[in-house]
C-alpha cells in the first residue's frame, strides 16, 4: 500500500460526499474499489479515514499487490498507464469529495464566490505540493488573471514569519509602482513585476477594493498575449 496523506494535506474531507461518490464504510474506514482501465486484471482500493489516506493496487492474476505502482521512478509504458489511472482517480476524489482549507479564510471564500457569481469561473488547484494555491483563468482565452497563494509574510517584504494569504492580479504596464503602498499592495511575488501586483488579504482590505482589482485584472486578461 502507499500513503497519499500529502495529497489530502490542507483539504477538508466531506465524508458524506465520499459515500455518495461510491465509498463504502467499513468500520472507521471509507473504502473505494474499482477495476483499473488498463490491460490485465488490476484493482485499485482507496482507503480514507480521519487519520490517513492510502491506496493499494492488486494484481488479480496473481492475487498480490502490484508493488511497481508505488515506486516513484518506475519506468515503462504499462506501469506508467497504471500510475496515471491511479492519479486520475485520486484527483477526481479530491475534486469531488474535499474542499481546500483556503475557504476557511473568509476573504478567500468571498473572492471565490464573487468570481463565480460575476464571471462563472472557478478556482483551479493545479499543484500537488501547494494544495492551497489556486489560479483563475479567463474561460474565453485561458489566460490567468488571479493567482491565490498562501506564503510566508517575509516573502513579500513583511517583517513576519507567519503564513498569509495573498493574490496576484494583472495591472496595466507601468502602473504597478503607482499602486504599491506596502500595506495592501506589494510587488508581484513570482510574477512579472511590471504587469502584476500582489495583494494582501488583510482584514483592513474592503471587498470593494479587492473586487475592483480583480475586475481590472480580468479585463486586462482579455487582450493578454
Amino acid at each position: 500500500m502507499k500513503a497519499v496523506d500529502e495529497l489530502f494535506k490542507k483539504r477538508k474531507i466531506d465524508f458524506e460526499k465520499l459515500l455518495s461518490y461510491g465509498f463504502i464504510l467499513s468500520g472507521s474506514d471509507y473504502v473505494f474499489t474499482e477495476r483499473l482501465a488498463v490491460e490485465g486484471d488490476f484493482v485499485l482500493r482507496v482507503t480514507i479515514n480521519t487519520k490517513s489516506a492510502f491506496y493499494e493496487v492488486i494484481d488479480g492474476d496473481f492475487g498480490e499487490e502490484y508493488a511497481l505502482s508505488y515506486v516513484e521512478n518506475a519506468q515503462g509504458a504499462f506501469v506508467g498507464a497504471v500510475k496515471n489511472a491511479i492519479k486520475k482517480r485520486l484527483f477526481d476524489i479530491i475534486e469531488n469529495c474535499t474542499v481546500s482549507e483556503i475557504f476557511s479564510f473568509d476573504r478567500a471564500r468571498a473572492i471565490a464566490e464573487y468570481i463565480k457569481r460575476t464571471y462563472k469561473e472557478d478556482l483551479e488547484f493545479l499543484w500537488e505540493k501547494f494544495p492551497t494555491d489556486a489560479i483563475v483563468r479567463n474561460k474565453e482565452n485561458g489566460k490567468w488573471y488571479l493567482v491565490l497563494m498562501e506564503v510566508k509574510a517575509e516573502k513579500i517584504g513583511i517583517d513576519s514569519k507567519e503564513n498569509i494569504m495573498v493574490f496576484n492580479v494583472r495591472c496595466k504596464k507601468g502602473e504597478a509602482e503607482k499602486l504599491i503602498d506596502g500595506r495592501l499592495i506589494f510587488p508581484a511575488y513570482h510574477m512579472n513585476k511590471r504587469s502584476w501586483i500582489t495583494v494582501l488579504l488583510s482584514k483592513e482590505a474592503d471587498d470593494e477594493t479587492l473586487f475592483s482589482l480583480i475586475d481590472e485584472s480580468r479585463k486586462l486578461s482579455v487582450c493578454a498575449k
